[in-house]
C-alpha cells in the first residue's frame, strides 16, 4: 500500500518509487490496488496548455513535402479515416521515405496541432499514460502523450498523434494502447481514476509509422494491436517522383538525375544482399542540400579540378554511410560510373 502522499514534503525519491511500482503492474486493477490508500481527489493535474497556445506556425517548422503534384492520393486518404472511418493508419516503409514527413505535413495543411511519440524499447507506461512529480513541494500528476493529445484535441477542434517507429515499443507496451486505438477511443487512468476520451465533436487522428521487420531493433506487433490499425505500404518512389519530390534549386539537373539513379541501383544492390544499406529520398534530399553548399565555398569547388563540391558531397552524404570494404567499393565504382569522378577520401587534391 502507498500511504506516503498524505504525509507533508514529499521527495521526489519516493514519488519516483511510486512511480516505479506502477509501472510493475500488468493491468489497472493492480495500479488501483496498489495505490488504494491515496487520494486522488487531492492530487492536482498538470494542466494543458489553453487553445490559444498552440499556434502550428509557431510550433515547428516543416520541411518541404509535396503529395499531389506527383500522383499521391496520401492526404486523401488521410482526411478519410480523419473525418468518417477513424480508423488509426500504419504507414509501413523503408527509412527515409517521409513517412514522418507526410504526416507533419498533413497537419500543417490542417492547421492542427502534430504531437510524435518517439517508440523505443525504453518507452514506459509512465511516457504514454502520465507520472506521479513533485512541483513546488507538492504531488501533481503529469499527463503522458495520449491523454495529452486528447486534452488538446478537445481544446483545438482537431489534432494528431503519430507514434514513430511503433514497432520499437516492447509488447507489454503495445497492449497500453489498446483502449485508445479501438472503438472505445479512450484512455482510462487508473492512477487518478480519470478516463480521458475525444468529445464526439473533436478529431484525434493516430497514426503510426515502421520500417520493414527486418530492420534491427524492432518487436513483431502484437495481432490484437496490429489490427487496430489499417495500413498502408510506403514504397521508394519511381525515378521521376523523386525528381519531383527532392528540393534541388539551384543545383545541376544532371547530378540530381544522377544521385537517383544511384539510389535506385544501391536499393536494387541491398535487396539483392550486397550492401547492407542504400540511399533513401531524404539520403538524396541531404546530398543536393549539401552539393549546394560546398558550391558556394570557392576552397571546396576549387579541390579535384573543380569537382570538390561534388567530390565531397558525394563522399560525405553516400560513400562514408559505408565500412566495409568491398561494399565501399562497389558504390564508388556505381559513383565512377555515373557521375565520371573517383571519390578518393577526404584528403584535398588538384585532380582525379
Amino acid at each position: 500500500m502507498i500511504k506516503m502522499f498524505e504525509k507533508d514534503n514529499v521527495t521526489q525519491q519516493e514519488v519516483d518509487a511510486v512511480n516505479e511500482k506502477v509501472a510493475k503492474c500488468e493491468n489497472n486493477q493492480q495500479i488501483v490496488e496498489t495505490l488504494k490508500t491515496v487520494k486522488k481527489s487531492e492530487i492536482e493535474i498538470m494542466p494543458v496548455a489553453s487553445a490559444e497556445q498552440y499556434k502550428v506556425s509557431d510550433v515547428r517548422y516543416v520541411p518541404y513535402y509535396e503529395h499531389d503534384e506527383t500522383g499521391g492520393l496520401e492526404f486523401e486518404f488521410y482526411t478519410s479515416h480523419m473525418n468518417a472511418v477513424k480508423s488509426p493508419l500504419l504507414l509501413t516503409g523503408p527509412t527515409g521515405t517521409a513517412k514522418t514527413l507526410s504526416v507533419a505535413a498533413y497537419a500543417a495543411y490542417l492547421k492542427a496541432l502534430c504531437l510524435q511519440v518517439d517508440c523505443s524499447e525504453g518507452t514506459k507506461r509512465a511516457d504514454l499514460i502520465g507520472r506521479f512529480i513533485i512541483l513546488d513541494g507538492s504531488v501533481k500528476f503529469q499527463l503522458g502523450t495520449i491523454p495529452h493529445a486528447i486534452e488538446i484535441a478537445n481544446q483545438t477542434g482537431q489534432a494528431i498523434i503519430d507514434f514513430e517507429e511503433v514497432n520499437g515499443l516492447q509488447p507489454h507496451m503495445q497492449k497500453v494502447l489498446n483502449q485508445f486505438l479501438d472503438w472505445r477511443d479512450h484512455i482510462y487512468v487508473p492512477e487518478i481514476t480519470r478516463t480521458f476520451q475525444v468529445a464526439k465533436d473533436k478529431k484525434l487522428m493516430v497514426f503510426a509509422t515502421m520500417n520493414p521487420s527486418t530492420y534491427g531493433g524492432t518487436n513483431e506487433l502484437n495481432k490484437d494491436f496490429k489490427r487496430r490499425f489499417t495500413q498502408i505500404k510506403w514504397p521508394y518512389p519511381s525515378s521521376d517522383q523523386e525528381f519531383k519530390i527532392i528540393e534541388h534549386d539551384g543545383v545541376d539537373e544532371k547530378y540530381v538525375k544522377g544521385i537517383i539513379q544511384l539510389g535506385m541501383e544501391l536499393r536494387a544492390s541491398e535487396a539483392q544482399g550486397d550492401i547492407d544499406n542504400s540511399p533513401s529520398p531524404a539520403t538524396n534530399q541531404k546530398f543536393c542540400d549539401v552539393l549546394r553548399e560546398y558550391a558556394k565555398n570557392p576552397r571546396i569547388s576549387a579541390c579535384f579540378n573543380g569537382k570538390g563540391a561534388l567530390h565531397y558531397a558525394l563522399l560525405h552524404t553516400i560513400v562514408n554511410e559505408f565500412d566495409i570494404p568491398i561494399q565501399k567499393d562497389l558504390v564508388q565504382k556505381r559513383i565512377g560510373r555515373i557521375f565520371g569522378i573517383k571519390t578518393l577520401g577526404d584528403q584535398k587534391a588538384d585532380d582525379d
